[in-house]
């Protein structure tokens, strides 16, 4: 089990990566939503907090946060896993 103090994990993706919302766990602005990117595993700040990140989730600009960790048959792919799933990319696109 997997347990970061101070912090709420909010969503996860295909690709391996987290975003938890900031409680104090990390360097940055309290209430921020954080990254844990899968080809750095470092916790990155977005600049936005929960709400505004569930708006970028449902029509911000998805296709350019993800623009590195695509590939030419992705949407095949990953539409054949289930929520609870991911893929493991390695070595990094």
């Amino acid at each position: 089990m997997f347990y970061l103090k101070d912090s709420l994990l909010v969503a996860d993706d295909a690709v391996g990566g987290f975003f938890a919302l900031n409680g104090g766990a990390f360097d940055g602005e309290t209430g921020n939503i954080f990254y844990l990117a899968p080809d750095t595993l470092e916790w990155e700040d977005l600049g936005m907090g929960y709400a505004e990140f569930i708006n970028w989730s449902l029509s911000g600009n998805i296709m350019g946060f993800y623009e590195s960790f695509r590939w030419n048959s992705w949407k095949e792919e990953v539409s054949l896993i289930s929520g609870d799933k991911g893929i493991l990319i390695y070595p990094y696109l």
